[in-house]
């Protein structure tokens, strides 16, 4: 029954209405390898329509059969004819490298350039096709060689065989292969090499591949790229950018401080508090413009928003009493670990002026995955009330009982209180025995 309607719907890709033959060509493709007496008809359709979506994916359901005549069809293809073709073969991935890899091998530079670039547009997937893209790095054409360094680096391809070709074609004669090769420098990591100026001069090129590259080398630099925050923030507006932007100037450190009013532009727009935050944090005190969305976030109803929040607070509020009023509260957050957890990293470099932390801290020492940051935010503070270093010897974690031992000791008679239980650890707990037998000589030197 499917086979024997493959000739009516091939005569459908000739009807005069767009949707016919878009749904023609739909059902051919459901019926994969059955629809293979279609090809021909299926591939003009697709040749009229420019390689268009429906088409591109009813050939690569049709399956490998429809390879040969595409390769013929690019083979024989002069000028830009044959990109039709190079927009279906995507479509079929890496069943298509082999096909894609012969035309790399066509003596029309176009073809061997469209398919370099189709080949890199299939990132990973196109892998197999490494050998003849590195041959095409020595091409003739440098419009050719360009598409090659550009795919090579898509395809993840041997890198230290990579490097040293970049390195020599930085300083080509044509400026689209340096272009290609600075691109392919700063994806593989090599910043320093580029410098600045030369990832500068990759973002204002219009490749889209190479901008990227360079935003993302540039927060390799981190505090040394400072010159590029303003051509970074004139590109933020970029949604293919955006984000890596973001990311780059969230290395800056204080550098990125005139980022502040395009950031806090983006944050009213769009939900990207997450990634706005850690920015202003690392800008500090720079950012104090960004104070009221930063309180305003402290209350949001997600933890990752109110934990972001938390850091970015301590890091840019100049004023300390209030900053810890803030955070503090929050080391008592019942339904999310990641707020305490930021909320105790904060609180920990006020020191013993974050003392109303302590009891929100203490009960964060019930949970293993929260006792390290609560443990490290109680040693910054000092724990100087009886009762608090109490509790904490109920703990069943050695190092908060002997933390909590050592911190009666130090209170000296002022911690006669806890004597009792001190002697009682002193005569059971064999682990904290001898800090708490030290604690009862400093609190009672009297006793025995």
């Amino acid at each position: 029954m499917r086979k024997a309607a493959v000739p009516k719907l091939a005569e459908l890709l000739k009807d005069q209405n767009t949707a016919t033959r878009e749904r023609a060509a739909h059902a051919l493709g459901r019926m994969g390898s059955d629809a293979v007496s279609a090809l021909p008809a299926l591939l003009d359709a697709a040749r009229a329509a420019d390689g268009a979506p429906v088409y591109a994916d009813a050939l690569a359901q049709v399956g490998p059969k429809a390879l040969p005549p595409l390769l013929d069809i690019l083979q024989k293809s002069k000028g830009g004819q044959g990109k039709w073709v190079l927009n279906i073969l995507h479509s079929f991935g890496a069943p298509a490298v082999p096909v894609l890899s012969e035309a790399l091998k066509s003596n029309s530079a176009e073809v061997r350039t469209a398919a370099a670039n189709a080949i890199g547009e299939m990132g990973r997937d196109g892998s197999a096709a490494a050998t003849p893209l590195f041959v095409l790095t020595k091409d003739s054409t440098p419009a050719v060689q360009a598409a090659a360094f550009r795919a090579l680096v898509a395809v993840h391809a041997d890198s230290e065989r990579l490097k040293p070709l970049l390195q020599e074609a930085l300083n080509d004669k044509d400026t689209d292969v340096r272009k290609a090769a600075a691109a392919g420098t700063a994806a593989l990591g090599g910043a320093a090499t580029l410098g600045v100026d030369g990832l500068l001069d990759l973002l204002a090129d219009n490749n889209a591949a190479g901008q990227l590259a360079a935003v993302q080398a540039l927060g390799q630099l981190g505090e040394k790229a400072a010159p590029a925050v303003n051509p970074l923030i004139a590109h933020l507006d970029d949604a293919a950018l955006q984000g890596s932007i973001i990311e780059t100037l969230s290395h800056l450190g204080p550098a990125a401080a005139p980022a502040v009013p395009k950031l806090l532009e983006l944050a009213k727009k769009g939900d990207q508090r997450t990634t706005i935050l850690p920015v202003l944090t690392g800008i500090g005190q720079g950012a104090k413009d960004a104070l009221p969305m930063i309180y305003t976030a402290i209350h949001d109803s997600a933890p990752d928003v109110r934990a972001s929040a938390a850091t970015a607070l301590a890091a840019v509020e100049t004023d300390d009493a209030k900053a810890i009023a803030t955070i503090a509260p929050l080391a008592k957050a019942t339904e999310s670990g990641k707020v305490r957890r930021a909320a105790a990293h904060a609180v920990a470099k006020y020191g013993p002026a974050a003392s109303a932390a302590v009891p929100g801290l203490i009960s964060m020492l019930e949970k293993e995955t929260e006792r390290g940051e609560a443990m490290r935010a109680l040693k910054a503070i000092g724990v100087k009330n009886v009762p608090d270093l109490m509790s904490m010897l109920a703990v069943r974690d050695t190092r908060v009982r002997t933390f909590a031992c050592q911190s009666l000791g130090d209170l000296g008679p002022d911690a006669k209180d806890a004597a009792p239980k001190l002697r009682e650890i002193a005569e059971q707990d064999n682990a904290v025995r001898a800090t708490a037998t030290a604690a009862l000589k400093k609190i009672d030197p009297a006793a025995k």
